[in-house]
């Protein structure tokens, strides 16, 4: 799917945790590495400290979900283990430096933007120009250099 927060339903406790979660965008759904949404997923919807710092934990958390609901639905196949997961991260890392650069001046953008028509061929310097995204890009990057994800496969 289109895994982003503004894609997700979230259901409270009268503690103000959240007790349920639902995906609720399919539109773009395909069958493909599980990389690829938890790099929409994280670049789209985390604040950036929380990005690189939680990373790893992030990780953990969604192989440990993703294997429970494999087993829960009775997939017969093999189910990746943690160390595949990173693996196949590992392996698919350039396309999170693509999916940064691609997707994350939309959630960064203040304006209402539906089409590119909107502001011409301006919208490129519009989006990227974005002090809001200039500083996000200035604190991801360097984290993406380090993990090797700015050289190309």
């Amino acid at each position: 799917g289109d895994m982003w927060s503004n894609n997700l339903m979230f259901k409270y406790s009268e503690d103000g945790s959240i007790s349920d979660l639902k995906t609720v965008d399919y539109q773009l759904l395909f069958y493909g590495t599980p990389a690829k949404d938890i790099f929409n997923f994280m670049i789209t919807s985390w604040r950036p400290d929380i990005k690189i710092k939680e990373f790893d934990n992030f990780i953990s958390f969604y192989h440990e979900n993703l294997a429970e609901n494999l087993k829960m639905l009775k997939y017969k196949k093999h189910i990746p283990t943690l160390q595949q997961l990173n693996e196949e991260i590992l392996k698919r890392k350039f396309l999170m430096t693509a999916m940064t650069v691609e997707l994350l001046p939309f959630p960064l953008n203040d304006m209402a933007i539906t089409t590119s028509e909107e502001i011409g061929d301006k919208w490129l310097s519009v989006f990227y120009n974005n002090p809001r995204c200039e500083a996000v890009f200035e604190e991801v990057f360097p984290w993406l250099d380090a993990m090797g994800a700015l050289e190309m496969p």
